[in-house]
């Protein structure tokens, strides 16, 4: 319908601070986060240490599917390397995706996404519906765990700050961590 459906947080500021940290953090992004850290080491207002590396993607087509597949193997910051993989296939009006990540020991991940402004999610048997008004445009579901609604912020520009839904959840895994969830896009 024309709408975005999730965002990132955008960019309230460049200047050094809490909000600039935040922004440029992997909770501010529509991604795993585990055990609290960011995928990279980021400090200052533009300084990163160490980084992660990306592993390699893949696009595969079909004629009734699209298939893309990214990730990175990072410093894991205090444990051994962190890897994460996400393949998003795409099937007519349906998005399935399949996070992996592999991380020696226990860990806890929190699976994040940042709704656009306007986005209002509705809890239903089937999932979450996210709706623009009452028009309901997308259903959220997952196999294996369940969406908790909470908030965020978005910055549509600088210096300008707006609350938004974020679907969010936490998951403890021991080594490996496979989680998949699902966007049904509605007519």
């Amino acid at each position: 319908h024309g709408c975005r459906l999730l965002t990132d947080t955008g960019v309230f500021s460049y200047e050094r601070g809490a909000s600039r940290m935040a922004d440029r953090g992997t909770a501010a992004h529509n991604t795993a986060e585990i055990d609290g850290r960011n995928q990279s080491e980021v400090w200052a207002s533009f300084r990163c240490g160490r980084r992660v590396r990306p592993a390699p993607s893949e696009v595969s087509a079909a004629s009734s599917s699209l298939s893309v597949s990214g990730g990175y193997d990072g410093p894991g910051l205090g444990i051994q390397r962190i890897s994460h993989t996400r393949r998003w296939t795409r099937r007519a009006s349906a998005v399935q995706v399949r996070d992996e990540v592999r991380a020696p020991g226990r860990h806890s991940a929190v699976l994040r996404l940042h709704c656009a402004p306007g986005i209002r999610p509705s809890r239903t048997s089937a999932g979450w519906d996210l709706l623009e008004g009452e028009t309901p445009l997308a259903r959220l579901g997952a196999a294996g765990f369940e969406w908790a609604l909470s908030e965020s912020p978005y910055h549509p520009e600088f210096g300008r700050e707006v609350r938004r839904a974020c679907m969010e959840t936490r998951v403890e895994f021991e080594n490996t961590l496979s989680a998949e969830w699902r966007l049904d896009l509605l007519d």
